[in-house]
């Protein structure tokens, strides 16, 4: 546990400086500069996350079937969740579509959140977690706190590109172009 507690800490340590550059470049009129940078969070998350699913894909399906949903709908998201991440992740990396992206990417995490809120309400007593890696060690308030994080992040993300088009629709020059 020593060394889950280490890499949560360095996790965090990197966290918040990814948050402090993002701010700066922010602060700087680098807006498609940070916006670039908590979309490759995004990226990172929505990559890990079913690749760390289907690394140890007996025990994500075990979970899974242990979470307290209709059965039919239990067997669709085994599959679903992965399919959806990892279209997520195409999604966000095209910037046509990247708008729709961050859109789809904070649903999922606006849901898993409130799923993760009603385990911490204690609405449906004890249930494993179906996440795979290092998120997996996490205790729910763990997982709430870590959810919430990355909903701040899509957040901030939605705002940023709102602002990057509105100056586009003034014909305002960006000061920074990420190709």
């Amino acid at each position: 546990m020593d060394q889950l507690s280490s890499l949560l800490t360095v996790l965090l340590l990197i966290g918040c400086t990814v948050l402090l550059l993002v701010g700066y470049l922010f602060y700087k009129g680098k807006n498609e500069l940070a916006l670039e940078i908590l979309i490759a969070a995004l990226v990172i998350l929505f990559i890990y996350t079913p690749v760390s699913k289907l690394m140890k894909v007996d025990r994500y399906i075990s979970s899974m079937k242990a979470q307290p949903l209709y059965p039919s709908f239990r067997n669709f998201l085994i599959y679903a969740l992965p399919a959806v991440e990892f279209i997520t992740v195409i999604i966000l990396a095209i910037p046509k579509y990247r708008k729709i992206g961050l859109y789809i990417s904070l649903a999922m995490l606006i849901t898993f959140t409130g799923y993760i809120s009603l385990i911490q309400l204690n609405y449906y007593g004890r249930i494993p977690c179906s996440c795979g890696g290092v998120i997996s060690a996490l205790e729910w308030k763990g997982h709430l706190l870590f959810n919430l994080y990355f909903v701040a992040i899509n957040i901030w993300a939605l705002w940023i590109n709102r602002r990057i088009e509105l100056n586009i629709k003034k014909g305002k020059p960006l000061r920074f172009s990420a190709g």
